[in-house]
């Protein structure tokens, strides 16, 4: 058997596929181009992979899976599949650390009938009727005991799908496809009347267990054998093909408080006395200041490509275009009137890169959120104006943090110290 290959690609921009590809003799990973890894990559042998390599696959691959399970709007998912299929990676995951912790599933089970053939249960044998005949006890039938041949096939349907998931995504955790008999793809492809005989067969163990941990299991299991069975030109993809709305999300996660952002929403209205559409801000941060009024950061996420072209304050590729400006500008106009101007509104992009390149000949450090000494206006608003959300400043975020701490129960810090800069530009500004 060859050994698999995994190959590296780097996404360019938030619309572009990111994710995992498996065909035959090859795993594709496309990552987004600005995510830091701690080594230099390049192509390299399935069996070679390392667990820094594989934690950084896995720290994406969860972000996709954010995006997928807790999005406020649909996501395209580049899935691969016809009708109900799917790729079932998260279901892969979890039968994987189970099999790690519990090996295979067992056949635990008894069942006990009358018989001539099979293992003689003694004690139930005895306990039983018995017939007198010349001077000794007759038993007509023993009890003996079998296994269930439903929990039998339960056997056989977590072993497949042990097989599966570990020739897929084994690697990820160090376990090898050679180790439980696979060697490719067809190895772990059912025929439709073994597919729809295992799923009947779940779906009849789930209605009638109710022992929490088999029922998981079970469902899990089902979503691994109902997921994609034969692959399409070859090919089993999972992944999204636009990751700005990811990117969105994991930003909203960090530094988003307002799960409810109904208030925030600037709505139309027509003479006829009917509502247009409302803007949709991707953000919104809001703390108590010393004095006990409400500050706010109106926060919109870009996955643009600015900072991967070099850090240069004349050249405004990959930078929020106007209808962007004009629209963090008018949920600042919203805000401040339904605030009746007590309090203080900050403005702000959030663009992603990786800090440890080097911009305009400076290192980037380790700071979180890195001020890119960009900032963005109106055109058309009065230049006088002490309001801050009036100018929106850009801050670079680096994408390995985010997407390693976006699922953190805890991001006080990074607020505080975002709220912490803009203070000091707006002061700056004054």
């Amino acid at each position: 058997m060859t050994d698999r290959i995994l190959k590296f690609h780097a996404s360019q921009g938030g619309k572009s596929f990111v994710g995992i590809k498996f065909s035959e003799n090859a795993v594709d990973f496309y990552y987004p181009e600005t995510f830091r890894w701690n080594k230099d990559i390049n192509d390299i042998a399935v069996s070679d992979i390392d667990e820094n390599i594989s934690n950084s696959i896995r720290a994406v691959l969860s972000s996709i899976e954010f995006a997928k399970t807790k999005s406020k709007e649909k996501t395209k998912l580049n899935d691969s599949c016809d009708g109900d299929d799917f790729f079932a990676i998260k279901s892969y995951i979890w039968i994987i650390r189970d099999f790690l912790k519990n090996g295979y599933y067992k056949n635990r089970e008894t069942v006990y009938k009358q018989n001539q053939n099979g293992k003689i249960n003694w004690k139930r044998t005895l306990s039983k009727q018995a017939l007198y005949s010349n001077g000794s006890f007759v038993y007509k039938d023993f009890v003996v005991s079998s296994k269930s041949s439903v929990d039998n096939l339960l056997v056989e349907i977590h072993q497949h799908c042990v097989k599966k998931s570990i020739f897929l995504i084994g690697w990820l955790f160090g376990v090898r496809s050679a180790s439980i008999g696979v060697k490719n793809l067809k190895d772990i492809e059912l025929s439709n009347a073994k597919k729809k005989q295992y799923i009947y067969a779940l779906n009849l163990e789930i209605d009638k267990t109710f022992d929490d941990e088999k029922q998981l299991r079970l469902k899990n299991m089902l979503d691994v054998v109902s997921g994609l069975n034969n692959s399409i030109n070859g090919e089993l993809v999972y992944g999204v093909d636009s990751y700005h709305y990811v990117f969105e999300r994991m930003i909203d996660q960090i530094y988003g408080t307002e799960n409810d952002l109904d208030p925030y929403m600037p709505t139309g209205k027509w003479s006829c006395g009917k509502n247009a559409s409302p803007l949709f801000p991707d953000s919104i941060l809001r703390q108590k200041s010393d004095d006990e009024s409400d500050i706010y950061v109106i926060i919109d996420a870009k996955c643009y490509r600015y900072a991967d072209e070099g850090y240069k304050n004349d050249d405004i590729a990959g930078l929020p275009t106007t209808d962007s400006i004009q629209k963090q500008l008018t949920y600042g106009d919203h805000l401040f009137k339904k605030t009746n101007g007590k309090n203080t509104i900050y403005n702000c992009f959030i663009i992603p890169y990786n800090k440890e390149k080097q911009y305009d000949k400076k290192p980037a450090g380790n700071k979180k959120l890195l001020y890119s000494e960009l900032f963005a206006t109106g055109e058309w608003r009065d230049v006088k104006s002490n309001k801050p959300y009036e100018k929106i400043y850009v801050f670079l975020a680096d994408m390995r943090d985010v997407i390693e701490k976006w699922n953190e129960y805890n991001h006080d810090e990074e607020k505080a110290d975002l709220i912490n800069d803009l203070k000091k530009l707006s002061s700056l500004a004054e």
